[in-house]
């Protein structure tokens, strides 16, 4: 049977024209329904005469801080700071934009909105940094209005926080004096209990990241059973606010809150009102309400613009008998434009794309099934290199390069566990990225050496040849025009579809104002890098051995990480404790990193033995879309 004949040809064409077709078709729809949606939100504002101004405000350490006000066009005139001014800062993974259509209706009403986004959110700039300096961000973005906004009472202003930024916010109003009010949605009171409800011990989990730094110099080896938990609970609203420097604040938290348990809410409660008399500190408990369902419940909503209204608009409301007053209050009705969903012309135009390159590139231009003879060619060209060149295949043994690997592979978790011993116990860091980059170093310069010949392997045990020799030598080898074609075409059949999904994205996110940003290119770059290491370990590792070896990476993964564990101890999680005895937590969680490294490895070589013939590739494709999701997902943390 002929490989490749016409009538194939021409099927693989016409398919790779029709997806890319339906694709264009699909974007061109977006588009216009984008369009449309836009200019309704720009209408709905010119004709209500709401102003916004998009700001970046400069934070204590540097980063810029995104933030929008949205007022009246009428009060722009106005000079005598008498515009009562609400500041909204939004949760986790929310942006400024977040709640938009209740920003408007205060708007509305009269109020100015400063809308927020917090550190390693969306457009503002800096890593989380649980709490250290997310208050003090508020705080500048206070001080920028004070300083631009002469319409705005900036010294009596109300707080409205959600999640997340709900505990931002406890931490500001007790700091800021500037904050006259404050209305919260079940505030992440405490970080460490919020990971607790999953069962994770954060702060050993986390240990330091490039936001969250020792709050003193380490000069001696320290105490982490100590330090960490100290340093954690200096971080919680729990311990900073008190009766003396918390007023006027509202709490809303659901009973079926799952993320945020209502015992937060209530331990704040406790702390500022002990004696349970101040009609100014409030908790409404929200029956049947979970997290998302609590933040955009018109009934919470209604608490909210009750309480607040009671501090700038009519004192004569009764915030006492906030149910029966937040039912006779009339809140401004608004003919917000109802959103358009097009997630599903989001994901049809990037499948289609996908497909039509695949069905182009792999099954075309360069077909899947004569990769696989080049391939085989390709072996027994590597062999016959290797025997005539350096004769390697005869002097190397499976059993010698196990031992070398293996041994590289447990020193760097010793390495990892000596640094993570003295500078960041993190159970995230040290056996996952730290040991990553050791591994991979000491596994390159293994196959470096391997790959000499004779006379090279005597000249560098006399000291007469030299790496960098041996680097320049090996690259010019591996690195070929097949090679670099193999990337190539993963970037185009991968790397495209999925810059065309985060770029649809973002461009929804612009016109619908819920843009979703993309990260600065050097952190972005830092995590492709990363991620692209871990997972070319256990690749590299099983480089040119038998794959029946494989399973040999579970067991030595699990090996390093119980040496890790030596020297920084693995704290059980209270939700495995309870199903098996504490001590067998550290083998537990070894287990599992080894089984999560053997995984990466039969992802790799699965994809690159039956699409793209290039592991190097395959991984930073997978990088390339994993680092990108976190970023334009979830706030920068690590």
């Amino acid at each position: 049977m002929k490989k490749n004949p016409r009538i194939l040809k021409i099927l693989f064409a016409a398919l790779s024209l029709m997806f890319l077709i339906l694709s264009m078709v699909n974007i061109s729809a977006l588009t216009r329904s984008l369009t449309q949606q836009n200019d309704e939100i720009s209408e709905f504002l010119g004709q209500n005469n709401i102003i916004e101004f998009k700001m970046k405000v400069e934070s204590m350490e540097g980063s810029d801080i995104s933030a929008s006000l949205f007022i009246k066009e009428e009060y722009l005139e106005w000079d005598n700071r008498s515009v009562p001014t609400i500041v909204f800062v939004p949760g986790a993974n929310s942006l400024k934009y977040s709640h938009l259509e209740k920003k408007l209706m205060l708007v509305e009403a009269n109020f100015a909105v400063m809308a927020i986004e917090q550190r390693g959110h969306g457009e503002s700039e800096g890593y989380f940094t649980m709490y250290e300096l997310e208050p003090l961000d508020i705080s500048a973005v206070i001080d920028y209005m004070e300083s631009n906004f002469k319409q705005l009472n900036t010294t009596h202003l109300a707080l409205i926080g959600m999640s997340l930024g709900g505990g931002t916010s406890l931490h500001c109003q007790a700091l800021d004096e500037r904050i006259h009010t404050s209305s919260i949605y079940h505030p992440v009171a405490n970080i460490s209990d919020l990971f607790e409800a999953y069962g994770a011990d954060v702060p050993h989990l986390v240990g330091f990241s490039p936001g969250i730094r020792p709050q003193s110099k380490i000069t001696r080896i320290p105490d982490w059973q100590k330090i960490l938990p100290r340093m954690w609970d200096n971080k919680s609203a729990i311990n900073i606010v008190n009766s003396s420097n918390t007023k006027n604040l509202l709490l809303l938290h659901g009973t079926e809150d799952k993320e945020v348990r209502l015992r937060n809410s209530q331990a704040i409660i406790e702390k500022v009102d002990p004696n349970n008399n101040r009609k100014d500190i409030r908790l409404m408990v929200r029956e049947g309400l979970g997290h998302g369902g609590n933040e955009g419940n018109m009934t919470s909503f209604a608490y909210t613009f009750t309480w607040i209204s009671h501090f700038f608009l009519n004192s004569s409301i009764d915030i006492s008998q906030l149910e029966l007053e937040s039912k006779a209050i009339v809140i401004p009705t608004i003919n917000f434009p109802s959103s358009i969903s097009v997630e599903s012309q989001i994901k049809s135009a990037t499948l289609y794309l996908a497909g039509g390159l695949f069905i182009l590139i792999y099954l075309l231009v360069d077909p899947v099934f004569q990769r696989k003879e080049v391939s085989q060619n390709d072996k027994k060209e590597g062999e016959i290199e290797n025997s005539t060149n350096n004769n390697m295949s005869k002097k190397r043994e499976d059993k010698n390069v196990l031992i070398m690997r293996s041994s590289a592979i447990l020193l760097s978790y010793l390495l990892s566990a000596l640094y993570c011993r003295l500078r960041n116990p993190s159970i995230l860091y040290g056996p996952i990225f730290y040991s990553s980059f050791i591994a991979l170093f000491l596994l390159f310069l293994i196959s470096l050496k391997s790959k000499c010949s004779e006379r090279e392997e005597d000249q560098l045990d006399r000291g007469k040849q030299d790496y960098f020799k041996l680097l320049k030598n090996y690259i010019h080898q591996r690195i070929t025009k097949r090679t670099g074609i193999r990337v190539l075409e993963t970037i185009l059949v991968f790397g495209i579809p999925i810059a065309l999904y985060f770029s649809l994205n973002n461009y929804k996110g612009t016109m619908i104002y819920e843009k979703r940003h993309m990260p600065g290119i050097s952190i972005w770059f830092r995590y492709i890098v990363s991620i692209s290491v871990v997972l070319l370990v256990p690749s590299l590792f099983m480089r040119d051995l038998p794959k029946k070896y494989s399973p040999l990476l579970i067991f030595n993964f699990t090996i390093g990480v119980l040496i890790f564990f030596i020297f920084v101890p693995f704290n059980t999680p209270k939700l495995l404790s309870e199903y098996i005895n504490i001590k067998y937590g550290p083998i537990l969680f070894a287990t599992l990193i080894g089984v999560v490294f053997f995984i990466f490895y039969v992802i790799i070589e699965g994809i690159s033995k039956l699409i793209t013939k290039n592991k190097t590739g395959t991984a930073g494709m997978i990088a390339l879309f994993g680092s990108t999701l976190l970023f334009m997902r979830v706030f920068r943390l690590i």
